[in-house]
């Protein structure tokens, strides 16, 4: 079967009732499994309205969690090859023994507040090889790649859909890498497609667009909306 996640990156703990406003808007715009990114910015404390919002709907088989680091962003003087594209926000390319302590506190809260390994998606899908080895070590359900999803030592090619920027001169490259990887992922007799908002994207109606119909392109050659775990079946 082909199938296809839907996610929404860089919400934060810290937005509390906004961020489940958003979603519940998202929800309704987007009616199918959503896979929500998770800055923990803060600790998801048991009984906050997110808390309980994101827990509901995660036994509803209606929203996945997937941890995305501690604050998204990364000193200036980190991957400065590749600052074009994480624009200092690729927060595991920094190596430090405060960010693996304060990253496994975090991601083991969440686990036992889901009761279950959640996926782990570092900001801009790029890590060091330390982190990476890292990240691991806490067992979650997978770990996203900028290409694949590995879990339990199996790496799955699952091209990304993404846009996340503000700058429209940006935007008319990205769309076009976009529908690219929508047409790559199609070439194969079991596609994997992550569609990755971000919530820069959620401001500008153009790219609001653009996922809209690439999400009715795909429903329209039969690839299946599922959430981003189940892409691994």
């Amino acid at each position: 079967m082909k199938r296809f996640s839907l996610a929404i990156h860089d919400f934060r703990v810290s937005g509390a009732e906004a961020t489940v406003f958003s979603l519940q808007k998202i929800q309704k715009d987007f009616p199918y499994p959503l896979t929500v990114h998770l800055v923990c910015d803060a600790p998801l404390l048991k009984g906050s309205q997110l808390a309980e919002f994101l827990i509901q709907q995660s036994q509803q088989g209606s929203i996945e969690v997937v941890f995305h680091g501690l604050s998204h962003a990364c000193p200036t003087s980190v991957g400065k090859r590749s600052a074009w594209f994480h624009k200092h926000q690729a927060e595991y390319l920094l190596g430090s023994s405060e960010l693996v302590r304060n990253t496994q506190e975090m991601y083991q809260s969440l686990v036992s507040l889901f009761s279950a390994p959640l996926g782990i998606c570092p900001p801009c899908w790029l890590a060091s090889a330390n982190n990476r080895k890292f990240l691991q070590s806490l067992a979650p359900a997978y770990i996203e790649g900028m290409l694949s999803l590995r879990a339990q030592g199996k790496r799955t090619w699952s091209p990304i859909v993404s846009l996340g920027s503000p700058n429209l001169s940006e935007l008319f490259y990205l769309r076009r890498l976009g529908s690219l990887m929508c047409f790559a992922a199609m070439l194969l007799p079991r596609a994997r497609v992550r569609v990755a908002l971000h919530t820069c994207d959620l401001l500008e109606p153009s790219s609001m667009i653009f996922f809209a119909n690439k999400v009715q392109w795909l429903l329209r050659r039969g690839v299946h909306p599922v959430l981003q775990r189940n892409l691994l079946q």
